[in-house]
């Protein structure tokens, strides 16, 4: 059923201007940078690279450590700040590089709003979209209720269930009067 329902959400997301991953990301290409100096700077190999590129992805390290230590776990903070106490590098700390690689580029921004909750809110608030489909221009109209109906109905068509619980059915009320 995962396979068709995934059909009918991304039917919701070319009307709804709701993508599936939501929208809202914000992307921090700094961290992405060190973090890929990081994890060249811990590379077996190393020795392999040319003197001047490691002195180069030292310095993306340190510069992005150095703009984002508030990022870091308390242990690495603890690193960074004794690194810059004794004017050490903090690219001999594997703690500190192996977190940096680990940190996420890409996070939710503090608007971020799931696919859901975009088609949610504009349906709860009856929000009629240029590009929408009949159907979808339906569920907008009659509200919540209809897009909860909706999805039991394709659920019912779909994955056509043999057994239901003999009080289930997809035109079951799910707001209160």
């Amino acid at each position: 059923y995962e396979r068709h329902a995934l059909q009918f959400k991304r039917h919701l997301a070319e009307c709804f201007a709701a993508p599936l991953e939501g929208l809202g990301w914000v992307e921090r290409r700094d961290i992405g940078k060190g973090g890929r100096a990081a994890g060249t700077l811990t590379l077996p190999s190393l020795e392999k690279i040319p003197s001047a590129r490691i002195a180069q992805l030292r310095i993306i390290v340190e510069e992005v450590v150095g703009s984002n230590a508030g990022l870091f776990s308390d242990d690495s903070q603890c690193l960074i700040s004794k690194c810059r106490a004794d004017g050490s590098s903090v690219c001999s700390e594997s703690t500190v590089l192996r977190e940096l690689m680990a940190m996420e580029v890409r996070i939710q921004g503090p608007g971020f709003r799931t696919h859901g909750e975009i088609v949610v809110g504009a349906v709860s608030s009856h929000a009629l979209g240029d590009g929408m489909c009949g159907q979808c221009k339906t569920l907008v109209t009659d509200g919540v209720p209809a897009l909860v109906m909706s999805w039991r109905r394709h659920f019912v068509e779909c994955a056509r269930p043999a057994h239901l619980p003999d009080h289930w059915s997809v035109e079951y009320r799910c707001t209160k009067d």
